[in-house]
């Protein structure tokens, strides 16, 4: 099986300062990618990274845009989404890339060490993510178990159209619901990623904005797969 990962990495102004690190995380992976794709949003400084293919916007989009913009100009036959201030150990993509080989998978997902540098970056303390071996639709439903740094075809973010541009968060979470529902086969990889908790992160907005985007994003699904729903009323 020929597997060439492209990792599209997002980043903007504020995260702009930890790219290095996060950069570093991947040229030190022991299987190295096919290419390393950074699309730069709303920065108007000129940047150079050896080794990648950079984008540069001066003018914010969003992620979701940036991610798109990533996956048009990516080569490779599967697709890695890495934010610029987070970190995958060495690893990451042999551990993934034995995923798909072995297990036969068509997403395939970590788990995460919620994590915030010295401590003092965030007002959590660190944690360790740990999403379930086997999603079912209650858990998927409930929450998005599937962090963004997943691998996954190519072929599968085309199908489903990318991530929705218009929801200002919990876009990835709209994403797998659909993989799921597409019956996309998901497996749970033997790494983690160094996800980063910033105060300024859009997951640490207020909580009846997330509640509002939970709530709509459950109801785009129910409108298009209406059986769903008295099944999750019943839990």
């Amino acid at each position: 099986m020929n597997i060439k990962v492209s990792i599209i990495v997002t980043c903007h102004s504020a995260v702009e300062p930890y790219f290095e690190e996060c950069l570093e995380s991947i040229n030190s992976q022991v299987v190295k990618p096919h290419e390393v794709i950074v699309i730069v949003d709303g920065y108007n400084k000129p940047m150079i990274y050896p080794n990648t293919i950079t984008v540069i916007r001066d003018k914010s989009k969003g992620v979701a845009y940036s991610r798109d913009q990533g996956v048009k100009i990516a080569t490779g036959n599967y697709l890695l989404f890495i934010d610029a201030d987070d970190v995958i150990p060495e690893n990451y993509i042999k551990e993934m890339v034995s995923s798909v080989m072995w297990k036969k998978a068509d997403i395939v997902y970590p788990s995460g060490l919620l994590w915030c540098k010295w401590g003092t970056e965030a007002p959590k303390e660190n944690a360790y993510f740990d999403p379930p071996e086997t999603i079912i639709l209650e858990d998927i439903l409930k929450r998005n178990c599937v962090l963004i740094s997943s691998l996954m075809k190519k072929e599968i973010y085309e199908k489903i159209g990318g991530f929705d541009s218009d929801l200002i968060m919990f876009e990835d979470w709209y994403f797998f619901l659909k993989a799921f529902l597409l019956k996309y086969k998901f497996v749970r990889a033997s790494t983690f990623l160094k996800y980063r908790q910033r105060t300024l992160s859009r997951n640490h907005v207020n909580e009846d904005l997330k509640f509002h985007i939970t709530e709509k994003i459950r109801k785009m699904i129910f409108d298009e797969y209406p059986k769903l729903k008295s099944k999750f009323k019943k839990k």
